[in-house]
């Protein structure tokens, strides 16, 4: 296959901004997120939404799932500490979900000692159901625009490792 050289020059100009960070978007900041899941990101077209866990495909669902395999749908009912008061109540909720490019990218809330407010991209490749970036950060992000931009309100930290 070949590749136009202003194809070429196009792809060049994307990895260069994203090895030397772009200052117009806050996941310039960010250190693990792979070159092109960030360019497919930040590009122009918008994601779409899916509004309820249930609409996730189930190895999605699996990344952010408490230890039982539940997440609670944004809004409802979950374990917001540790101690366990009903317990049909999922440890993890979730917060909003978008899809772009073949990426999911999904916000959810985890209870215990200390909430923890997770961003999590993941791909299905071949069936397969892929983890490509986990990160957490100090409160919720309202909407996919304030995951684009959140090292400038509420830096999210992906050094460290992803555990459910």
């Amino acid at each position: 296959m070949t590749i136009s050289p202003i194809k070429r020059l196009a792809i060049g100009i994307l990895l260069l901004a994203s090895a030397l960070g772009t200052p117009s978007t806050g996941l310039a900041k960010i250190s693990k997120l792979p070159p092109d899941v960030r360019a497919a990101l930040i590009e122009p077209a918008p994601p779409r939404t899916i509004a309820r866990v249930k609409n996730l495909p189930p190895g999605i669902v699996a990344f952010c799932a408490d230890n039982h395999g539940r997440m609670a749908e944004a809004g409802q009912n979950w374990h917001v500490t540790e101690t366990v008061l009903n317990d049909t109540l999922a440890f993890k909720r979730l917060i909003w979900a978008v899809t772009k490019n073949n990426f999911y990218v999904v916000h959810y809330k985890s209870g215990g000692i200390a909430h923890g407010y997770h961003i999590l991209v993941a791909t299905i490749d071949k069936g397969r159901t892929v983890l490509v970036w986990h990160a957490i950060g100090n409160g919720p992000l309202n909407n996919f625009n304030d995951f684009k931009n959140a090292p400038t309100s509420d830096p999210l930290d992906d050094e460290r490792s992803y555990h459910r």
